[in-house]
C-alpha cells in the first residue's frame, strides 16, 4: 500500500503511553503474588475472591435506538478539523485475506491489554479503549515484548459499518475484540485485561502521594483535571486544589492523576507522556518497600479498576511469569509500520487505513520470529 502525504502518523511518543499500563499491571500483578507468596491462607482466600471480582460478565446488548444514539455521539466527538482532512482520500475497501493464522508456541504467551482512561468503574465495560497492545510474555528468550495497535486503524466492524479499533469495546466488548485482533494479526491471544487509568490514584495514595516539579501552567491545568474529578466524584469543587504558581509539591492520587491527563500545554503528546513516565517511575520504587497490609489493601482497592476473561489461576499464572521476567529484555512495536498504512477520511474522521497482510507479516515475525522483518525507526541502534 502506498504511503501518501500523511496529515496524521502513528505517534512514536506514544510508547510513554503503553509503558505506564504496562507498569500498572505490573504493579497490580507483582503486589498480587506477593500477598500469595507471603500472606498466608487467609489473605490468599482474599485475594482469590478479589481475583474472582475482577471476572467480566457478558456484554451489555444494547437494542438499535441506544446502538444509534452512541454512533452519533461518537461520531460527532471524532469529527476531524476540516484542514486536517484536506489533501486525504477516501477510505478504500478493506482486505485482509493475507493475513495467516500462526500456532501457538510452547513458552510464549500473548494477551491483550487494554488501556480505558474512563473516570468511573461503570465505564470500564463499554468504554474506548485508548490503549490496544499485545502484551508477549516470552519464557523461552526471557523477553516482554509490546505491540501497540494505534486506535485510529480502521476495520470493519460487525453489525456496524466501519469504524475505530477503540470502538470495538463500546459495540461488542472485549470479546470481540480479542476476536477481531487475532482476526487481523494472525496471533493467537491468551485472553484480555482491562485497566482503568484512574486505578493510579489509588496506588498514589495507598503510597503516600508523589513528588514532583510543576510549572506555573502545571498547576494551573492540574487544578483544572481536579475539578473535573470533584465533579465526577460529586465532592466540593475546591477540594485537593494546588496552592502557588509552581514549584515542588506533594500530590495524592487525584492530584497525581491530574497532573499526568494535561494535554493543553507547551510540548503536546512528549510532555504529557514524560509526566507520565515521572509519576509511574516514582510509583515503581515506592513499591519495593510496600508492608503487606498496604499490599493488601492496594489489591482490594484497585481491582474493580480491572476486568478480565482469565480465570485467578491464569492470573497467578501471568503473574508469577512477569515476576519472572521482572528483568527481561523489553522490546516493543507500533503497528502500522511506516509505508504499510496511509491516512484516509471517513464519515468526517481522520483515520489509518492499513495494510493487514503486511503488518500481520511483521507482527508475528516480531513475536515468533527473529525481528528481522520490523523497520527500523529514527534513534534506533544500528
Amino acid at each position: 500500500m502506498g504511503n501518501n502525504k500523511h496529515t496524521m502518523k502513528p505517534e512514536k511518543e506514544k510508547r510513554g503511553g503503553r509503558y505506564r499500563f504496562v507498569k500498572i499491571l505490573t504493579i497490580v500483578l507483582s503486589v498480587i503474588l506477593g500477598v500469595l507468596l507471603i500472606g498466608g491462607g487467609v489473605m490468599a482466600i482474599g485475594v482469590y475472591r478479589l481475583l474472582n471480582g475482577m471476572q467480566e460478565g457478558p456484554t451489555t446488548t444494547l437494542d438499535a435506538a441506544q446502538q444509534q444514539s452512541l454512533i452519533d455521539a461518537m461520531n460527532e466527538e471524532d469529527q476531524a478539523d476540516p484542514e486536517d482532512l484536506e489533501g486525504l482520500d477516501e477510505a478504500d475497501e478493506i482486505d485482509h485475506t493475507g493475513v495467516k493464522e500462526v500456532e501457538a508456541e510452547e513458552g510464549v504467551f500473548n494477551f491483550l491489554l487494554l488501556g480505558l482512561d474512563t473516570r468511573s468503574e461503570e465505564e470500564l465495560e463499554k468504554g474506548r479503549t485508548d490503549v490496544n497492545m499485545i502484551v508477549t510474555l516470552d519464557t523461552k528468550n526471557h523477553s516482554i515484548k509490546l505491540t501497540s495497535l494505534m486506535r485510529d486503524i480502521l476495520l470493519p466492524i460487525e453489525g456496524h459499518d466501519k469504524n475505530r479499533l477503540n470502538t470495538i469495546n463500546v459495540f461488542l466488548g472485549a470479546d470481540a475484540l480479542v476476536e477481531t485482533v487475532e482476526k487481523y494479526t494472525g496471533i493467537p491471544i491468551e485472553g484480555y485485561v482491562k485497566v482503568n487509568f484512574s486505578c493510579v490514584a489509588s496506588i498514589v495514595d495507598i503510597l503516600g502521594g508523589v513528588d514532583m516539579e510543576l510549572s506555573s501552567g502545571e498547576v494551573y491545568q492540574t487544578n483544572l483535571g481536579v475539578k473535573e474529578q470533584n465533579a465526577v466524584d460529586k465532592v466540593n469543587s475546591e477540594s485537593s486544589l494546588l496552592k502557588g504558581n509552581g514549584g515542588q509539591y506533594h500530590l495524592n492520587g487525584k492530584q497525581a492523576v491530574a497532573y499526568m491527563r494535561i494535554r493543553h500545554l507547551a510540548g503536546g503528546e512528549f510532555v504529557r507522556t514524560s509526566r507520565q513516565r515521572k509519576v509511574i517511575s516514582q510509583v515503581m520504587d515506592d513499591m519495593k518497600d510496600i508492608s503487606l497490609s498496604d499490599a493488601m489493601q492496594l489489591v482490594t482497592q484497585i481491582t474493580p479498576y480491572m476486568k478480565t476473561n482469565l480465570s485467578s489461576n491464569d492470573i497467578i499464572k501471568y503473574a508469577t511469569m512477569l515476576y519472572n521476567l521482572r528483568d527481561a529484555t523489553v522490546e516493543d512495536l507500533n503497528i502500522p509500520v511506516e509505508g504499510a498504512y496511509k491516512s484516509v477520511r471517513y464519515k468526517g474522521m481522520a483515520v489509518f487505513q492499513i495494510d493487514f497482510d503486511k503488518n500481520a507479516e511483521i507482527i508475528q515475525n516480531f513475536i515468533f520470529g527473529d525481528g528481522s522483518l520490523v523497520p527500523k525507526e529514527e534513534g534506533d541502534d544500528e
